[in-house]
């Protein structure tokens, strides 16, 4: 009977000490006995703990660890959730959500795997968790399984250097996720990284409908916008970028001012250029490492006629950069302005070396220089090597936009820029034959083409040519011959007409042209009067 006495007493001593501890003093204990192995009263602690303070999860945590080590997982796993749903010090939320879903990705418990994961995501971002939640996705749905095997094949592509494989893969997992904001990123990555501004656009404009409030979709439909020669539009979305970015660091905002730079230069906005140069110039060691700065850099600088000072920023585009075509493009542009065609036709040498590197984005610049080159090549009597850069010229994709911008005032000769002082008989040489150079390159370089075709007597390829060059009087001139030898001097008479109504030098060449001479010297038919 004393015994049992002494028994009852000793529990119900335990019993009203740990009913007087103070929910901390309780927690104390309870992790202090854990440490010492007292695994029965270190639960006895923690659950008093647990009663007095039901909202804190740091009591659920310890007993957590309790269970685990006296080898009750599943009891051990109740309590790691239960941490997690309650206030808990961040340091030990992330250590139970990882015990969690290491556990249920081990025993492949895919529905938990998910939700849980989820839920640390959460809580706090992690790649290798967002890897764990959508493996389990791929377990619970086929179709995402096949998503994954997609990307998983995407990204060893890009590993490889393979990008055009790479963008195949994410188009298809976009197409079949087409909401998922990362997987349209990738797409769009794929796609950008390979100058194919075309096809990432659209990828970029989907994850906006997605999710309007990301500025990475703003800013890199931004760049894509830049690249088609949409500057205005390129414009806003940097502004939307900017406006969404609340916490935007020094290498954002670098990179925002070097687009916007550059689509203001293109506008010819100038002063707005400058700004952003500015800008970029404040953040020294960003902008000596940019390529884009540097070639902003130099445009503005050729734009002043300090051609001078070019050649720093441009020795500072490595020869392995993307950019490196307009390290040729720039100096050849140089150039030009200062009528060097030997120099420019140089560079353009390099640029050509560089074609897979050189994409679509520099077609309208480069279609600049080598019409100008031809036509300087066709000035000199040196037909054969005009050819050579009109054939350049149409290995190139030239839009319907390509006489706008900067750089086309820039590569285009004018009466004022390109000649320096002393060099009048060269700008004279020009100015009769200067207006073919303002039309759109691809006219321009028709002119030029139809001219050496029929000078060098290749009929059938010049009657091409010069049907479409008849904004040039003397290729109408060409023309009307051609239809001559072609029986049709009626239409003969009233090409030459409109020829010599522009540019009444010509008739001066029709001493070389004796039958087409007698067509125009022989009186028009009067009509007859009608009864």
């Amino acid at each position: 009977m004393k015994k049992f006495a002494f028994s009852f007493a000793s529990v119900l001593l335990i019993f009203l000490s740990v009913q007087g501890l103070q929910a901390q003093d309780a927690l104390r204990e309870g992790k202090i006995a854990f440490a010492k192995r007292n695994y029965s009263q270190a639960i006895t602690l923690l659950q008093a703990a647990k009663k007095a303070r039901p909202s804190d999860g740091e009591a659920y945590y310890y007993t957590a660890l309790v269970y685990e080590r006296t080898g009750k997982k599943g009891a051990a796993l109740s309590e790691y959730r239960r941490a997690t749903e309650l206030q808990l010090a961040p340091e030990l939320k992330e250590k139970a959500f990882w015990k969690l879903v290491l556990h249920y990705r081990h025993v492949q418990d895919w529905d938990n795997l998910y939700s849980v994961s989820q839920r640390f995501l959460a809580f706090r971002p992690n790649r290798e968790v967002e890897k764990f939640r959508d493996q389990a996705e791929a377990n619970l749905n086929p179709a995402r399984k096949r998503i994954q095997r997609l990307i998983a094949e995407g990204e060893a592509d890009e590993k490889r250097g393979q990008l055009s494989q790479a963008a195949a893969h994410y188009a298809e997992a976009a197409r079949l996720d087409p909401e998922n904001i990362k997987i349209l990123w990738k797409a769009g990555d794929a796609y950008r990284k390979l100058d194919r501004c075309r096809d990432a656009l659209p990828y970029y404009k989907k994850a906006i409908a997605a999710d309007d409030d990301s500025w990475y979709s703003h800013f890199q439909a931004g760049v894509c916008q830049y690249g088609l020669r949409e500057f205005d539009d390129a414009l806003v979305s940097f502004a939307k970028a900017e406006k969404r970015n609340d916490r935007p660091d020094e290498t954002f905002k670098f990179y925002l001012n070097t687009g916007r730079g550059l689509a203001h230069l293109e506008l010819e906005q100038i002063d707005e250029a400058e700004r952003a140069l500015s800008i970029l110039k404040s953040n020294r060691k960003l902008f000596e490492k940019s390529a884009p700065a540097s070639i902003l850099a130099a445009m503005l600088a050729l734009l002043k006629n300090d051609r001078a000072s070019i050649d720093p920023y441009l020795n500072r585009i490595g020869k392995t950069d993307p950019d490196r075509p307009a390290v040729p493009l720039l100096r050849s542009i140089r150039a030009v302005n200062v009528g060097d065609y030997a120099e420019a036709e140089k560079q353009m040498d390099e640029l050509f070396l560089e074609n897979e590197k050189r994409g679509n984005r520099f077609n309208h610049y480069v279609a600049q220089a080598l019409v100008l080159i031809a036509h300087h090549h066709y000035l000199n009597g040196r037909n054969e090597k005009a050819l050579q850069a009109l054939a350049r010229y149409r290995s190139l994709e030239v839009d319907e936009t390509a006489s706008k911008g900067v750089l086309y005032r820039l590569s285009s000769a004018n009466p004022v820029t390109p000649f320096k002082e002393g060099q009048s008989a060269l700008a004279q040489k020009y100015s009769a034959v200067l207006r073919i150079l303002a039309a759109h390159p691809t006219q321009a370089a028709a002119i030029v083409e139809g001219r050496i075709l029929f000078e060098e007597d290749e009929r059938e390829q010049a009657w091409s040519a010069l049907n479409k060059a008849q904004g040039d009087p003397l290729c109408r001139f060409y023309l009307a011959e051609l239809q001559r030898e072609r029986g049709d001097a009626k239409l003969a008479r009233e090409t030459l007409k409109s020829a010599l109504r522009e540019d009444d030098t010509l008739v001066q060449r029709l001493q070389e042209f004796k039958e087409l001479d007698e067509i125009w010297r022989t009186p028009e038919p009067v009509p007859e009067a009608k009864p």
